[in-house]
């Protein structure tokens, strides 16, 4: 597998990544842009300039282009979130120059139409209706609100609101795309059985006539900590609680993140063998699921943003609180304990075998360049994880979870039964939030 990088005459960073396992190209720009660029009133910009991308160019609607690249045997689809957006497919070598073509034709030539752009908030608001009956989704949609409250521009899940979605105008749409769909904000990835130097030269060829320049965006800071606990009792008439309660934590690019994330697998990643899973559903019965996951941050400039350490739980309106506080005193224990000999074993074992899996597929190998590029970790540095992971010892992994997996402050969110949850939780002074969209 050789990588080499080129930059295009258009100021576009080339990452062109060859492997010779099977006849196929994968294509992926990554746009240094997302949600976290936008206006505060206009949350759902990014979102709703992605999808009116998958919506087709000038000279075709969403059908004609759809057909286009389907004649190639491919795929290609636009998608966006907090930091990054993309435009991303693949088709058979021998096809790529004509994929590479089409892309180019979305970047020069989108349509942005009205009537599509009036469809697609029609359908997001229709989505939106049926999300707020999902008590899973309201425990995410205010558990990031509460989360990052006092930092607004990731306040808000990418989709954005009703409300902002319906304030969003055609023009706003075309110049955020102008403004940040730019050669000199993004960089493209290519993983395929073609030589580097080919790549280079198809590309140069198709996307010269992408010249654009990008604007100069403000630097983002770091956000502030979790100052206190705090509870919100999200206010449904369902027999279950959904609990989602956490922090920030550290990005993919923090040296202890292969310490954390092993302290977050043994804690509550690893399905039934976590520790959460053992104590709370196994032994006590208290909960239906419960689990622990790190995200990697934000990759932004001048450096990344954190990401979050957060538990999720599904249990009975009856034993929250018996599950809550079983929770905290795991939570606890394992950060002033850390794992046992026997758990680190097994969670380095699982890394073993587990991390080089992400590397099979073409497209897996394009999303790891491309972390390597936003977080500016080493080249295959999926291969370096395992040799840090093995290396590590009990001290290393109960130093991470003391540091970043406890809980003495937090954000915690849980959507129930107000009535019945407000004794439970009397003593915590939570906040009583009726549904809706804030």
């Amino acid at each position: 597998m050789k990588k080499k990088i080129f930059i295009l005459k258009n100021g576009l960073k080339l990452i062109a990544i060859q492997r010779k396992k099977l006849p196929i190209a994968y294509i992926k720009l990554i746009v240094r842009s997302g949600a976290i660029n936008e206006p505060l009133s206009r949350k759902g910009l990014s979102y709703l300039t992605a999808k009116l991308l998958n919506e087709g160019t000038k000279g075709k609607d969403s059908t004609a282009f759809a057909r286009e690249v389907e004649k190639l045997g491919g795929n290609l689809t636009s998608k966006s979130g907090y930091s990054i957006s993309t435009i991303e497919g693949d088709s058979l070598s021998d096809k790529f120059e004509a994929l590479t073509g089409l892309m180019k034709e979305l970047l020069t030539e989108a349509a942005f139409r009205e009537k599509d752009l009036s469809r697609l908030k029609k359908q997001i608001k229709t989505a939106f209706l049926l999300r707020m009956q999902d008590p899973n989704y309201l425990s995410l949609y205010y558990f990031t609100k509460f989360m990052y409250k006092d930092y607004p521009p990731l306040s808000t899940l990418p989709e954005g609101t009703p409300e902002s979605i319906e304030k969003i105008k055609r023009n706003e749409i075309i110049k955020f795309f102008k403004d940040h769909y730019t050669p000199t904000n993004s960089f493209i990835v290519v993983v395929s059985d073609i030589g580097g130097d080919r790549i280079e030269e198809i590309m140069q060829r198709t996307l010269s006539g992408w010249i654009k320049e990008a604007i100069e965006k403000p630097k983002l800071e770091q956000f502030p900590d979790v100052t206190a606990p705090t509870l919100y009792i999200v206010d449904m008439d369902v027999t279950q609680s959904h609990i989602k309660i956490g922090k920030h934590s550290i990005s993919r690019a923090n040296p202890d993140y292969n310490s954390l994330r092993v302290a977050n697998y043994i804690l509550g990643g690893s399905d039934f063998s976590s520790r959460l899973m053992r104590k709370i559903r196994i032994e006590k019965g208290f909960a239906y699921s419960v689990y622990s996951s790190i995200t990697p941050g934000y990759p932004t400039e001048p450096q990344p943003l954190r990401g979050s350490f957060y538990i999720s739980m599904e249990t009975s309106t009856k034993n929250t609180r018996k599950a809550f506080d079983l929770l905290m005193k795991e939570v606890k224990k394992f950060s002033m304990e850390g794992p046992s000999e026997e758990e680190l074993k097994d969670a380095k074992s699982y890394y073993h075998g587990n991390i080089p899996l992400r590397s099979e597929t073409y497209e897996q190998l394009a999303v790891l360049a491309m972390d390597e590029e936003l977080f500016g970790l080493p080249w295959k540095h999926w291969i370096k994880d395992v040799e840090e992971i093995e290396r590590l010892n009990r001290t290393k992994v109960q130093e991470a979870a003391s540091k970043y997996l406890n809980l003495e402050r937090y954000v915690a969110v849980i959507v129930g039964n107000a009535q019945k949850l407000l004794p439970q939780f009397k003593d915590l002074n939570p906040e009583v939030i009726k549904p809706g969209f804030i």
